[in-house]
């Protein structure tokens, strides 16, 4: 098995990423309680990434875990309307991110602390364009989609 190869955001990607809502109104990552801001461009040194494989019977064979920086993206809105489930809490935000173009990122299945393994990219740069509550962005998502 071999370890994703690093690429190149070619055109801007647009991906989407888990935050909360503290009660002052801030949005920080999910798992890392990050602050962030819409608009503003976040940038991490992706030489610093230390990515393993992990053999395991509860994760694809094409599943990998990287350790340390990185922005964790999801690069499909449906796979992740159709796992919020794993995640909890009364203040979830999901976030439509962009990567420009550019953006040096690996791509493939990553798990996540909850043990959710997806589709997912580990990027250099995001910037957080829009941010919805669970309510709106579930009634997007279904009308993009065509989901009941």
């Amino acid at each position: 098995m071999t370890n994703p190869s690093l690429k190149i955001a070619k055109h801007d990607i647009v991906c989407y990423k888990l935050l909360k809502q503290w009660e002052s109104g801030a949005y920080v990552t999910y798992y890392q309680n990050y602050l962030v801001k819409l608009g503003k461009m976040y940038e991490e040194d992706l030489s610093k990434f230390d990515e393993i494989v992990i053999p395991s019977k509860y994760l694809s064979p094409y599943s990998h875990v990287i350790e340390g920086g990185g922005f964790h993206l999801f690069t499909d809105d449906f796979e992740l309307f159709n796992n919020l489930w794993y995640f909890s809490s009364d203040n979830l935000i999901m976030a439509e991110c962009t990567v420009p173009a550019g953006t040096l990122y690996y791509e493939g299945e990553f798990k996540i602390l909850t043990g959710y393994v997806g589709r997912t990219i580990v990027s250099q740069k995001m910037r957080i364009d829009h941010v919805y509550d669970k309510f709106e962005f579930c009634e997007k998502v279904k009308k993009r989609h065509k989901v009941l």
